[in-house]
């Protein structure tokens, strides 16, 4: 036992590089692991040096506050009703704590980052680095390693090429990424990692096995004007928004006003 401990402490004297502060693979837990969606496959291996901007979302201990104020400006029966929170404080309630921020810069500066130049909200609640692709492989351990009998095992969760069947669009991603267990509970997501969609404005699409849904939507007109048609439950057109959402009336007060509809990734 003695002789052991000696030849591993001659180990660590010897070859200083073996310790360092950066957290070991040891340390990491699974955060998130996907299937990939199935119009999606993996086409290769992004270079080394590509560059890639991480997301860190931080967790929001006042989210219970938050839907609460939702709630009540959004009631026409509160008295709250329309007393919208400013900036500033929709800002304050999203603030993590201190500790939060803390234990994350330190990750990061345990891989060299630099946090000063860290990009981050307004609320700070979400961070935002640039980094090449091998390096966010080491921050998020998505090349999860173990060492067996001398032999370095390597699992295939690596960043990867993946290109849509029907677009041909091309994204980098992994289905599956791993961060140190004790930040856990500091961080609730980090992207793009496991989600294929794109954060950007997209066309329309008709998500169906059939081109039926394609026509009807083209040709059906809602019969009469306060019902909303079956096909809605289906395929979602201009003139089914205003009969679901009740404001097929409505004339806004500007020209310039918008309106923002909700689309979910399936």
């Amino acid at each position: 036992m003695l002789r052991a401990f000696s030849i591993s402490l001659s180990l660590l004297v010897s070859y200083p590089f073996l310790v360092s502060a950066v957290p070991s693979v040891a340390s990491y837990a699974l955060k998130e692991t996907v299937a990939a969606p199935l119009q999606w496959k993996a086409v290769g291996l992004p270079s080394p040096q590509q560059t890639i901007e991480l997301r860190i979302g931080l967790q929001h201990p006042g989210f219970e506050l938050i839907e609460k104020h939702l709630y009540e400006v959004s009631d026409p029966t509160h008295r709250r009703y329309g007393q919208h929170l400013t900036k500033a404080e929709v800002e304050a309630l999203v603030l993590p704590p201190q500790e939060s921020l803390s234990v994350v810069d330190a990750w990061l500066q345990s891989f060299d980052v630099d946090t000063d130049s860290l990009v981050r909200s307004p609320g700070k609640d979400w961070v935002v680095l640039v980094v090449p692709v091998h390096k966010a492989e080491k921050l998020l351990n998505t090349v999860r390693s173990r060492l067996v009998s001398m032999h370095l095992l390597i699992s295939p969760q690596k960043y990867s090429v993946w290109k849509h069947a029907e677009s041909g669009e091309e994204i980098v991603r992994t289905t599956a990424y791993s961060l140190p267990a004790h930040i856990h509970r500091h961080i609730d997501v980090v992207q793009p990692t496991t989600m294929f969609g794109q954060l950007r404005s997209q066309r329309s699409t008709i998500f169906s096995s059939s081109n039926a849904y394609k026509q009807l939507a083209s040709t059906s007109e809602p019969t009469n004007a306060n019902v909303v048609p079956p096909i809605c439950a289906y395929v979602i057109t201009a003139q089914c928004l205003e009969l679901i959402y009740n404001f097929k009336n409505y004339h806004p007060s500007r020209r310039d006003n918008s309106i923002g509809v909700t689309g979910y990734l399936v």
